[in-house]
């Protein structure tokens, strides 16, 4: 078992450090409050970071959170670059990379490894006390477009904990209704994790994802429908790469779900969350997609936490949920596929 008794049991207790995060204007106002705030250090992991209007503000406020005396510790995951190529051939390179002062400013280092496994998790650390992290790279697309999450946690001990497990690993200290997991090549704690929460569901799940392909999960949702559980899927109408995938995804949970305790929805347009409520109490929140790369491969971060059913933190989540469901349309027939399609629906799987 990955997840303590008190994530699997259905007793929720408070969760007074959560603060929920919805979309990108409510995140960097929040980030941007930080970093100006700094007064000793900042620490960022992120995926993909553009050459934009909020790439750009990020990167100032930073710069001038190193000129007050504020280390700055940036890693900037390498293969994120390929989301950026458009803008790398447009002559916008990415702001770890376009911000000379940024980067040459000796209050400020700077890691794009090429080297080690594909970093996918995004985060922030200020002053060793406050943390924000989710599915939200630092880009417009992400500031204004898309819906996303993010957490907001204003505690020392748990940014203590939080820095030491997702860079060395180390075992999560905190006891309690929360849990942090992570995921790497050697540690899967986050597939782990899905899957036994999955596994406790006696009511109801509701999954709003970007991308959605890992087999192991789409069989627990088929097994937890056939035990009674009511299957909720939230996905976005266009998710770019994976969309072939996502409707393939869908075509297996129509034929092998029970049907009366399933509903899947297409949200207009694009969500980039990554986020579960089951049993209107444990939350899941974090970077990790359901593919096999999030699932198995890739540094990844997700937050399982059991609050109240009336908690605000697990409350304000839902409502979230029920409203773009309110928002998309139901898919109740699979759909069909050409051959082209078939493939596109293999490759995609793979991909992110």
């Amino acid at each position: 078992m990955v997840l303590p008794e008190k994530i699997i049991s259905p007793a929720g207790g408070p969760l007074p450090e959560l603060k929920l995060l919805i979309d990108g204007e409510e995140t960097f106002d929040a980030i941007l409050r930080l970093i100006n705030g700094a007064k000793r250090s900042i620490i960022v992991q992120t995926f993909i970071w553009r050459n934009d209007h909020i790439g750009a503000k990020v990167a100032r406020a930073m710069l001038e959170a190193a000129k007050r005396g504020v280390k700055v510790d940036i890693s900037k995951d390498a293969a994120g670059t390929y989301f950026e190529i458009g803008d790398l051939i447009g002559g916008r390179p990415s702001m770890v990379f376009a911000c000379g002062n940024l980067r040459n400013h000796p209050n400020v280092n700077v890691r794009v490894d090429l080297l080690k496994n594909i970093d996918h998790s995004k985060y922030f650390i200020i002053d060793k006390r406050y943390t924000i992290f989710g599915g939200m790279n630092i880009g417009d697309e992400y500031h204004k477009k898309w819906r996303d999450y993010m957490v907001f946690i204003d505690s020392p001990e748990f940014s203590e904990a939080f820095e030491n497990k997702t860079r060395s690993f180390a075992k999560w200290p905190l006891h309690g209704q929360m849990f942090l997991a992570v995921n790497d090549r050697s540690i899967t704690e986050i597939h782990h994790g899905v899957l036994e929460a999955i596994k406790s569901a006696r009511k109801n799940i509701i999954l709003e994802h970007a991308y959605f392909s890992q087999t192991s999960v789409i069989n627990a949702l088929v097994e937890a429908s056939h035990k009674g559980v009511e299957i909720t899927v939230i996905l976005p109408e266009s998710p770019g790469t994976h969309l072939y995938a996502n409707r393939m995804t869908i075509n297996i949970l129509l034929a092998n779900c029970s049907p009366k305790r399933l509903a899947i929805y297409l949200l207009p347009g694009m969500t980039h969350a990554k986020v579960g409520v089951i049993d209107d109490s444990l939350v899941i929140i974090g970077s990790a997609n359901l593919t096999p790369r999030s699932m198995r491969r890739s540094r990844e971060v997700a937050l399982f936490a059991r609050g109240r059913v009336d908690d605000p933190f697990v409350m304000r989540l839902k409502e979230s949920l029920l409203a773009d469901i309110d928002k998309s349309r139901t898919i109740a027939s699979p759909f069909k596929f050409t051959l082209p399609q078939n493939i596109a629906a293999v490759t995609g799987k793979y991909t992110w």
